[in-house]
Protein backbone atom coordinates (compact mmCIF):
# COMPACT_ATOMS: atom_id res chain seq x y z
CA UNK A 1 0.00 0.00 0.00
CA UNK A 2 2.73 2.42 0.79
CA UNK A 3 4.25 2.14 -3.06
CA UNK A 4 1.07 2.77 -4.30
CA UNK A 5 0.38 5.66 -2.04
CA UNK A 6 4.13 6.75 -3.41
CA UNK A 7 3.15 6.44 -7.27
CA UNK A 8 -0.07 8.66 -7.19
CA UNK A 9 1.88 11.53 -6.49
CA UNK A 10 4.65 10.80 -8.78
CA UNK A 11 1.61 10.57 -11.85
CA UNK A 12 -0.20 13.83 -10.64
CA UNK A 13 3.11 15.27 -10.70
CA UNK A 14 4.09 13.90 -14.48
CA UNK A 15 0.28 15.07 -15.37
CA UNK A 16 0.98 18.70 -14.11
CA UNK A 17 4.03 18.54 -15.82
CA UNK A 18 2.70 17.65 -19.02
CA UNK A 19 -0.07 20.52 -18.38
CA UNK A 20 1.89 23.08 -18.19
CA UNK A 21 5.14 21.91 -20.63
CA UNK A 22 3.80 21.18 -23.71
CA UNK A 23 1.49 24.76 -23.80
CA UNK A 24 4.87 26.51 -22.93
CA UNK A 25 7.10 24.66 -25.64
CA UNK A 26 4.36 25.03 -28.15
CA UNK A 27 3.87 29.15 -27.12
CA UNK A 28 8.11 29.24 -27.31
CA UNK A 29 8.24 27.73 -30.33
CA UNK A 30 5.96 30.10 -31.42
CA UNK A 31 7.64 33.26 -30.40
CA UNK A 32 10.76 31.77 -32.04
CA UNK A 33 8.60 31.68 -35.55
CA UNK A 34 7.62 35.17 -34.89
CA UNK A 35 10.78 36.37 -34.23
CA UNK A 36 12.08 34.90 -37.14
CA UNK A 37 14.43 32.08 -36.04
CA UNK A 38 13.15 29.56 -38.65
CA UNK A 39 12.92 32.47 -42.15
CA UNK A 40 12.02 36.44 -42.80
CA UNK A 41 8.71 37.51 -40.97
CA UNK A 42 7.98 41.01 -43.24
CA UNK A 43 6.50 43.87 -40.92
CA UNK A 44 3.54 45.62 -42.24
CA UNK A 45 5.68 48.26 -44.38
CA UNK A 46 8.26 46.11 -46.04
CA UNK A 47 4.51 44.41 -47.18
CA UNK A 48 3.06 47.68 -48.43
CA UNK A 49 5.88 47.49 -50.98
CA UNK A 50 6.26 44.62 -52.01
CA UNK A 51 8.83 44.79 -55.11
CA UNK A 52 8.55 41.47 -57.72
CA UNK A 53 11.36 41.07 -60.46
CA UNK A 54 9.80 41.85 -63.84
CA UNK A 55 11.42 41.12 -67.77
CA UNK A 56 12.77 44.16 -69.36
CA UNK A 57 11.26 44.25 -73.29
CA UNK A 58 13.57 44.76 -76.13
CA UNK A 59 10.71 46.29 -78.94
CA UNK A 60 11.32 47.23 -82.62
CA UNK A 61 10.93 50.38 -84.45
CA UNK A 62 7.52 49.26 -85.57
CA UNK A 63 5.98 48.16 -81.96
CA UNK A 64 7.22 44.47 -82.15
CA UNK A 65 9.05 42.60 -79.11
CA UNK A 66 11.97 41.21 -80.15
CA UNK A 67 13.40 39.66 -77.10
CA UNK A 68 13.27 40.41 -73.26
CA UNK A 69 16.22 40.67 -70.28
CA UNK A 70 15.42 39.38 -66.96
CA UNK A 71 16.48 36.90 -63.82
CA UNK A 72 12.83 36.02 -63.69
CA UNK A 73 10.32 36.04 -66.60
CA UNK A 74 7.37 38.13 -65.66
CA UNK A 75 4.95 41.43 -66.97
CA UNK A 76 2.85 42.60 -64.46
CA UNK A 77 -0.91 42.60 -65.27
CA UNK A 78 -4.21 43.81 -63.75
CA UNK A 79 -6.80 41.75 -62.40
CA UNK A 80 -9.13 43.28 -64.69
CA UNK A 81 -6.81 42.34 -67.61
CA UNK A 82 -7.29 38.01 -66.35
CA UNK A 83 -10.13 35.84 -67.93
CA UNK A 84 -12.73 35.29 -65.28
CA UNK A 85 -13.07 32.13 -66.61
CA UNK A 86 -9.10 31.87 -65.08
CA UNK A 87 -10.24 33.42 -61.80
CA UNK A 88 -13.04 31.19 -61.26
CA UNK A 89 -11.12 27.93 -62.05
CA UNK A 90 -8.30 29.26 -59.89
CA UNK A 91 -11.03 29.73 -56.66
CA UNK A 92 -12.19 26.06 -57.51
CA UNK A 93 -9.05 24.34 -57.40
CA UNK A 94 -6.53 26.03 -54.53
CA UNK A 95 -8.96 27.89 -52.20
CA UNK A 96 -13.02 28.10 -53.02
CA UNK A 97 -13.62 29.93 -49.57
CA UNK A 98 -10.69 33.08 -50.64
CA UNK A 99 -13.05 36.16 -50.11
CA UNK A 100 -14.36 34.38 -47.26
CA UNK A 101 -11.22 33.62 -44.80
CA UNK A 102 -8.55 35.69 -43.35
CA UNK A 103 -5.61 34.82 -44.66
CA UNK A 104 -6.36 31.00 -42.79
CA UNK A 105 -8.92 28.58 -43.65
CA UNK A 106 -9.66 26.64 -40.75
CA UNK A 107 -12.01 24.35 -42.52
CA UNK A 108 -9.30 23.55 -44.67
CA UNK A 109 -7.04 22.91 -42.07
CA UNK A 110 -9.37 20.46 -39.89
CA UNK A 111 -9.81 18.69 -43.21
CA UNK A 112 -5.86 18.07 -43.43
CA UNK A 113 -5.93 17.31 -39.92
CA UNK A 114 -8.00 14.42 -39.88
CA UNK A 115 -8.11 13.10 -42.96
CA UNK A 116 -4.31 13.40 -43.76
CA UNK A 117 -2.72 13.37 -39.98
CA UNK A 118 -5.27 10.95 -38.47
CA UNK A 119 -6.81 8.98 -41.28
CA UNK A 120 -4.23 8.75 -43.63
CA UNK A 121 -5.79 9.66 -46.60
CA UNK A 122 -4.92 12.11 -49.22
CA UNK A 123 -6.95 15.26 -48.42
CA UNK A 124 -5.17 18.04 -50.30
CA UNK A 125 -3.00 21.05 -49.14
CA UNK A 126 -4.59 23.34 -46.61
CA UNK A 127 -2.46 26.52 -47.47
CA UNK A 128 -4.87 29.53 -49.05
CA UNK A 129 -4.17 31.99 -51.85
CA UNK A 130 -2.35 33.68 -49.50
CA UNK A 131 -0.32 31.69 -47.65
CA UNK A 132 0.66 30.29 -51.08
CA UNK A 133 1.73 33.97 -51.96
CA UNK A 134 3.34 34.36 -49.16
CA UNK A 135 5.44 30.96 -50.06
CA UNK A 136 6.90 32.33 -53.42
CA UNK A 137 7.56 35.82 -52.25
CA UNK A 138 9.71 34.18 -48.76
CA UNK A 139 10.91 30.89 -49.92
CA UNK A 140 11.65 28.29 -47.40
CA UNK A 141 14.80 28.05 -46.46
CA UNK A 142 15.07 24.76 -44.81
CA UNK A 143 13.54 20.75 -45.21
CA UNK A 144 12.85 18.79 -42.06
CA UNK A 145 9.46 18.58 -39.96
CA UNK A 146 10.19 21.11 -37.35
CA UNK A 147 11.53 23.54 -40.30
CA UNK A 148 8.12 22.39 -42.23
CA UNK A 149 5.89 22.81 -39.43
CA UNK A 150 7.72 26.25 -38.66
CA UNK A 151 7.08 27.52 -41.89
CA UNK A 152 3.40 26.86 -42.02
CA UNK A 153 3.18 29.35 -39.00
CA UNK A 154 5.69 31.74 -40.63
CA UNK A 155 3.50 31.71 -43.51
CA UNK A 156 -0.01 31.74 -41.75
CA UNK A 157 1.82 34.75 -39.64
CA UNK A 158 2.44 36.79 -42.80
CA UNK A 159 -0.99 36.11 -44.43
CA UNK A 160 -2.89 37.40 -41.43
CA UNK A 161 -0.83 40.15 -42.29
CA UNK A 162 -0.96 40.52 -45.57
CA UNK A 163 -4.49 40.72 -45.34
CA UNK A 164 -5.01 43.34 -43.70
CA UNK A 165 -2.97 45.52 -45.53
CA UNK A 166 -4.27 44.79 -49.14
CA UNK A 167 -7.93 43.90 -50.51
CA UNK A 168 -9.08 40.46 -51.72
CA UNK A 169 -8.20 41.21 -55.11
CA UNK A 170 -5.39 43.15 -54.77
CA UNK A 171 -4.06 39.52 -53.27
CA UNK A 172 -5.43 37.74 -55.96
CA UNK A 173 -3.46 40.19 -58.37
CA UNK A 174 -0.30 40.19 -56.41
CA UNK A 175 -1.07 36.24 -56.59
CA UNK A 176 -1.43 35.85 -60.24
CA UNK A 177 1.33 37.93 -60.91
CA UNK A 178 4.23 36.31 -58.93
CA UNK A 179 3.74 32.69 -59.02
CA UNK A 180 5.54 30.28 -61.08
CA UNK A 181 4.22 28.06 -63.34
CA UNK A 182 7.71 26.28 -64.45
CA UNK A 183 10.69 26.66 -66.69
CA UNK A 184 11.51 30.28 -65.95
CA UNK A 185 7.90 31.00 -66.81
CA UNK A 186 6.48 33.66 -63.68
CA UNK A 187 3.18 35.38 -63.57
CA UNK A 188 -0.31 34.53 -65.41
CA UNK A 189 1.03 36.84 -68.49
CA UNK A 190 3.78 34.75 -69.44
CA UNK A 191 2.56 31.22 -68.77
CA UNK A 192 -0.82 32.09 -71.08
CA UNK A 193 1.57 33.90 -73.75
CA UNK A 194 3.77 30.99 -73.59
CA UNK A 195 1.40 27.64 -73.49
CA UNK A 196 -1.23 29.56 -75.63
CA UNK A 197 0.03 32.77 -77.14
CA UNK A 198 -2.25 34.87 -76.32
CA UNK A 199 -3.38 37.29 -73.50
CA UNK A 200 -5.06 36.08 -70.35
CA UNK A 201 -8.43 38.04 -71.19
CA UNK A 202 -8.26 35.57 -74.21
CA UNK A 203 -8.06 32.62 -72.71
CA UNK A 204 -10.94 29.96 -72.72
CA UNK A 205 -12.53 27.98 -69.87
CA UNK A 206 -10.73 24.72 -70.40
CA UNK A 207 -7.05 27.00 -71.10
CA UNK A 208 -7.80 28.37 -67.87
CA UNK A 209 -8.41 24.90 -66.11
CA UNK A 210 -5.30 24.22 -67.62
CA UNK A 211 -3.54 26.72 -65.93
CA UNK A 212 -4.97 26.78 -62.93
CA UNK A 213 -4.23 23.19 -62.61
CA UNK A 214 -0.18 23.78 -63.15
CA UNK A 215 -0.11 25.87 -60.26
Amino acid sequence: MKSNNNIFPAIKVFGITLVIGIPSVFFTFLALVYLGAFGPVPDHNELKNIQTQQASRIISADGLQMGTFQLQNRTMIGLDEVSPELIDALLAIEDIRFYEHNGIDNRALARVFVRTILLRQNAGGGSTITQQLVKALYPRRNSGSISVVADKFREMIIALRIEKIYSKDEILELYLNTVSFGEDTFGIETASFRFFNKPPADLTLAESATLAGLL
